[in-house]
């Protein structure tokens, strides 16, 4: 399950230490994928309130 990202592949690792199933992991992955595209790969450390919504 390696990916191009860093990031991703070290929540992978993280999620299969834990035990997480595989299907989970890639699941995940697909949204936080998403999530980060979505947003057009800004660091949320860069958004403010109006973009990240509890």
């Amino acid at each position: 399950m390696r990916t191009r990202s860093p990031f991703l592949n070290h929540i992978t690792e993280f999620m299969l230490t834990k035990q997480y199933s595989l299907r989970t992991v890639d699941t995940y992955l697909k949204w936080i994928s998403s999530y980060i595209n979505f947003h057009g790969k800004h660091h949320p450390a860069s958004m403010d309130n109006n973009e990240v919504v509890e």
